[in-house]
């Protein structure tokens, strides 16, 4: 809040992130860039698609994080051709990152790469 109660928020956003692709059984470390990011983990949560991509480092700008799969438990051979998931990230309050990346922020699970 700000001197006489007003409350204010911070822009959060994606502006990059490397790599671009990994494999679909996970283990990539995968690293954001942006702003606006809470320095605490316990408040911030990355997703790729369905699967929670597990944070190792963050700070205002930068949020490193380990790729888990993108297979079903159940799965016994790897798809066929390469999927897009979206990058997403929300904090504890819920609030969502913008992505501020033309073409959007989507990163390739590829088959060639497991």
């Amino acid at each position: 809040f700000l001197p006489g109660g007003k409350a204010f928020a911070v822009k959060t956003e994606i502006t990059a992130f490397t790599p671009s692709s990994g494999s679909f059984i996970g283990g990539t470390e995968l690293t954001i860039t942006g702003t606006g990011f809470t320095t605490d983990k316990s408040e911030v949560y990355v997703y790729l698609g369905d699967a929670m991509c597990l944070i190792s480092a963050i700070t205002s700008t930068s949020i490193t994080c380990k790729l888990q799969s993108q297979l079903k438990s159940t799965a016994t051979e790897l798809p066929a051709a390469a999927k897009s998931y979206n990058i997403g990230i929300t904090t504890q309050l819920r609030y969502r990152a913008d992505c501020a990346i033309n073409g959007g922020c989507l990163y390739e699970m590829d088959p060639a790469k497991t």
